[in-house]
């Protein structure tokens, strides 16, 4: 026995087949848009690319047809410039690297000085290499130079020899005490021409700093003598005298301004103990480093007697030493009824 279907059921299914059909076409025809779409932008960009590249191409052409860039003039400062930024760098990295390693400002100062200078003098000759052809050439300038500066930078030249003493006798470094002809104080900067000192003395007592600033030019090294109160053994004598009258105990006078003097020196003799072995390899001879009180009669008026004590100190706190030890020494001698100092 046969059943047909249901008319609904036939335009149901017509209905989804037919959709179906158009969501497919559809699909289709978005996908060919999407398609074409991505060819004509590929068309673009590979034409902009080219264009782009035949204007760098057209661009690099004329910019290195310039006469100017053909030249060897052009071709020689390029590299000087490259040769000076790479001495530059190095400059710049050694003395970056001494900075973040040494706490020591002196050393800090010597590497940068040093460094700087001799970057100058390896730029100077790499970048004339490239200007004078030929050792010889260089030579034969360099010699007219020389032979020029000679005759009319006598001075200068005179300087720069005695920047080279300077340190290779390894006369005073920065930060020493020194003194030079009438000139003496701390040294605070160092030059191919001159040094820098911060004056001390003069008008002030005991080694004070005046304040004032004192440029000397490095030749005098080579005519004047180079006293260094610190160099090898950091430590200086110094004396305080005290006139007693002719009624005193001087005996006991002597007595108590010695053990006032090793009262006052203790941690420097300690020091001073410690950099003997230097000292030493200096030629430097120290046959006693503790305080002695020395005495001689004074028998021109007003009469008496002289005792002085002669004791180590560092050469930057002699006034301080100074200072503390006549203080105690006062009032040491008002308590004793035997001991008269004379104040004429």
């Amino acid at each position: 026995m046969h059943i047909e279907k249901p008319l609904f059921l036939n335009s149901d299914y017509s209905l989804i087949s037919w959709g179906l059909h158009k969501i497919r076409s559809f699909c289709l025809n978005v996908s060919q848009v999407i398609s074409y779409a991505i060819n004509v932008l590929n068309n673009k960009i590979t034409e902009s690319y080219r264009f782009k590249k035949t204007l760098m191409e057209n661009w690099t052409d004329w910019f290195t047809s310039l006469p100017v860039l053909q030249s060897d003039y052009f071709s020689k400062s390029l590299r000087s410039l490259v040769i000076l930024i790479v001495l530059w760098g190095l400059y710049w990295l050694i003395n970056r690297i001494v900075t973040q390693r040494t706490i020591d400002v002196n050393t800090r100062y010597s590497w940068k000085t040093g460094t700087r200078y001799v970057f100058l003098l390896l730029g100077v000759f790499l970048v004339g290499r490239l200007w004078v052809q030929g050792l010889s050439t260089i030579f034969t300038v360099l010699g007219l130079i020389g032979a020029a500066l000679t005759i009319t930078q006598k001075e200068a030249l005179m300087n720069l020899t005695g920047w080279g003493v300077i340190f290779w006798r390894n006369l005073f470094a920065l930060g020493d005490r020194i003194q030079i002809g009438t000139h003496q104080g701390d040294v605070i900067g160092m030059g191919p021409f001159y040094f820098t000192l911060m004056e001390i003395g003069n008008w002030v007592l005991s080694d004070q700093s005046t304040g004032r600033i004192i440029n000397v030019p490095n030749n005098l090294v080579w005519t004047t003598p180079v006293a260094n109160y610190t160099r090898s053994f950091p430590y200086i004598w110094h004396e305080i005298s005290f006139h007693l009258t002719p009624e005193s105990d001087w005996e006991k006078g002597k007595q108590l301004l010695k053990e006032i003097g090793e009262k006052h020196t203790i941690e420097v003799n300690k020091n001073a103990q410690l950099t003997l072995p230097k000292a030493q390899e200096q030629n430097i001879i120290v046959s006693k480093l503790t305080p002695i009180v020395y005495m001689h009669h004074r028998s021109e008026k007003p009469s008496g007697y002289v005792i002085t004590l002669r004791y180590l100190c560092e050469p930057k706190k002699r006034r301080d030493y100074e200072q503390i030890i006549i203080e105690d020494t006062l009032k040491t001698f008002r308590a004793e009824e035997t001991i008269n100092i004379r104040w004429e």
